[in-house]
């Protein structure tokens, strides 16, 4: 009797960085891609959905495979550009998972610099929120974004069995 597994994996307990939710547009640029017509590098628009300081989550709808490296351009901070090779670790319905690969000293200043104003705006609007009386509405959206995360199959700590 043959058992069948699903192939479903989850990847919040591999985190071991903090991920912040962003919105920003994001370029990837793949060189000597298998797919390509030609040999010129290939740019990508994409958008991150999160970020921590070791990868990104990000949205696009051109087709990556895990394992393949990427060149990544973002302007985080006003007039400061994050330049960095990301690696695709996983791919799903339009958004792949990159964990940084390579980053220069003034790309991890630019990253380190734009999560800690993120984290310290955000800690500042949450006792905001608190002291105002808001603090429901701030745990209703949150639990939209639990929703949101459990849709996405590796955010879900439930396997399909």
């Amino acid at each position: 009797m043959t058992k069948t597994h699903t192939n479903i994996q989850d990847f919040s307990e591999l985190r071991t960085a903090k991920r912040i939710t962003v919105t920003r547009k994001g370029i990837l640029t793949a060189e000597n891609d298998p797919l390509a017509l030609t040999s010129l590098p290939i740019q990508y628009t994409c958008l991150i959905q999160d970020m921590s300081q070791t990868g990104f989550l990000l949205l696009s709808t051109a087709q990556f495979s895990g394992g393949q490296v990427l060149d990544f351009n973002c302007e985080l901070l006003p007039g400061q550009v994050l330049e960095c090779k990301v690696e695709v670790v996983h791919v799903g319905d339009s958004v792949i998972g990159t964990k940084i690969v390579d980053i220069d000293a003034d790309g991890k200043a630019i990253c380190q610099a734009f999560l800690r104003e993120q984290f310290s705006t955000r800690m500042e609007k949450g006792i905001a929120s608190a002291s105002t009386g808001t603090a429901r509405r701030k745990s209703d959206n949150s639990t939209e974004g639990a929703k949101e995360k459990a849709s996405r199959p590796w955010f879900s700590k439930r396997r399909a069995r």
